[in-house]
């Protein structure tokens, strides 16, 4: 027999409840029941699906692949019918057309509202801590301070759509979980901005950076973070704990991974 909705689909593959498949058997199984095909090649699969080289498949991985080949289940979360995505809600203040799939693309912050929230993120996650790492920077002394010189907006379609099915699916499985602990980061003291994006305590969202090189913040701009390219910004480190997407509350630990630009900017 089939599936009635994508997610039924995915927790077949997903017997243990952990939000991720890793058997490709299963995996294989379940994708013949759905393109109602009796021969599948999982070396070809397994590609379309780890999008991001992870070694696991998320749901929202499971979704985008679905769409791409025109699979029509109903998603079967509570946010709309079949997987035209459409049905997903974009942020407020979402410039992009929101029936364009694949809509990516950036814009120079000018909202002075908005650039004074960003720079009040900086001041309020700025510590004046010295670490090990500090030294691969460039410069052996913590900074005084942060100046915002200037902000980008970025739009991708793709990755919201991953994000919010993510966050739905986190966001179910912390208010059934007993031993959910709600935590506050630095950045929540960004009150304005926090506000504006509407974060969900419910599921511990925050505010978060990433510091890398501006090379790497190009690629990432465009094609989403990669789990292959863990570690490998030129002259940066931080994979302690091994590979993975690292980030931190605090602007003073993330600029310890950034390096200048050819005008002297992180």
């Amino acid at each position: 027999t089939g599936f009635g909705t994508l997610l039924e689909a995915f927790s077949a593959c997903d017997p243990g409840n952990t939000g991720s498949i890793t058997d490709r058997i299963l995996l294989t199984k379940a994708v013949r029941k759905v393109l109602g095909v009796q021969e599948l090649d999982v070396q070809e699969l397994w590609p379309q699906m780890d999008r991001d080289g992870s070694g696991a498949v998320g749901f929202p991985e499971f979704v985008e692949w679905a769409w791409f080949n025109q699979v029509k289940l109903p998603i079967g979360l509570p946010i709309g019918d079949y997987v035209d995505f459409l049905s997903i809600p974009y942020p407020a203040g979402w410039r992009g057309s929101e029936a364009a799939v694949t809509h990516a693309d950036q814009w120079l912050v000018e909202d002075k509202e908005l650039v004074s929230e960003l720079s009040q993120l900086l001041d309020v996650t700025y510590k004046d801590v010295w670490t090990r790492d500090r030294e691969k920077s460039g410069s052996k002394l913590v900074p005084s301070g942060f100046e915002l010189v200037e902000a980008l907006r970025v739009e991708n379609a793709c990755a919201w759509r991953k994000y919010y099915l993510k966050r739905h699916m986190l966001e179910e499985k912390c208010s059934n979980a007993e031993s959910f602990t709600m935590h506050r980061p630095l950045t929540n003291q960004a009150f304005a901005l926090r506000n504006r994006h509407r974060l969900r305590d419910s599921c511990n969202e925050w505010l978060l950076f990433h510091g890398t090189t501006a090379d790497a913040a190009t690629n990432i701009i465009r094609d989403d973070f990669n789990m292959k390219l863990s570690g490998s910004a030129s002259g940066a480190s931080g994979t302690l704990y091994g590979p993975g997407m690292y980030f931190t509350d605090s602007i003073t630990k993330a600029d310890e991974y950034t390096r200048e630009d050819n005008n002297g900017l992180r």
